[in-house]
């Protein structure tokens, strides 16, 4: 496994994820700050890693 490193944008996170996915399984890692996420689908073989600073804020907003 290797880490999948996202910029700070929800619907760049759920790509990572389904790229994960795809491949086999992965970490995706976000970059620190805060990121803003509508609903997101995790799913199996994918780890999400938070390093210092790195924060997952949930939005009502679909569009987030």
């Amino acid at each position: 496994m290797s880490d999948s490193r996202v910029k700070k944008n929800g619907n760049d996170i759920q790509k990572a994820f389904d790229e994960a996915f795809s491949a086999g399984g992965d970490h995706v890692v976000p970059e620190e700050g805060g990121v803003f996420l509508g609903t997101v689908h995790l799913r199996k073989g994918v780890e999400v890693r938070l390093e210092t600073g790195a924060e997952l804020q949930g939005s009502f907003r679909p569009e987030a």
